[in-house]
């Protein structure tokens, strides 16, 4: 397997988060050195409305409406945001972490558009993509998820 190593950073300051009616702040965790194990490739990017980017459906036919705000969408109105779901591996353990648009942008070197659009006239970019991350060495700064939801830790 061949590594290539490239210092990429990925640091968040201290974020405090409410649940329910405590606020708490939780740390941040910091890995030195890590290496992508797995990335997902089924799903790199997802859809958002573009003025309060809030998730909507991969697919508009006609016009509608976004529910968050009320803004009309189309395919001007509506931008592509990053979510790569990564495998990271540190000395000791494998675990999951989700990259969102910020740090997955400094990651693929593009924004989620433009990749959008490169990737469907190069219908094997995707695959490419996630073979050329694999084994790649970064620094990152992990923080727990805002929601109480969610399993993944955040980069």
């Amino acid at each position: 397997m061949r590594r290539i190593y490239s210092p990429l950073l990925f640091f968040f300051k201290n974020r405090s988060y409410v649940l329910g009616y405590a606020s708490m702040t939780f740390p941040d965790i910091h890995i030195s050195f890590c290496t992508i194990a797995a990335l997902n490739s089924r799903s790199l990017c997802y859809r958002v409305c573009r003025a309060c980017e809030a998730p909507v459906p991969d697919y508009i036919h006609g016009p509608m409406v976004c529910i968050s705000c009320g803004a009309r969408l189309s395919e001007n109105g509506t931008q592509m945001l990053y979510r790569l779901q990564l495998s990271i591996a540190t000395e000791d353990k494998v675990f999951p972490v989700v990259a969102f648009d910020r740090a997955a942008r400094s990651l693929m070197g593009c924004s989620a558009d433009e990749f959008y659009h490169f990737a469907s006239c190069n219908p094997c970019a995707v695959e490419n993509v996630s073979k050329v991350l694999l084994g790649e060495m970064v620094e990152l700064m992990l923080r727990p998820p805002k929601s109480g939801r969610a399993q993944h830790m955040r980069v």
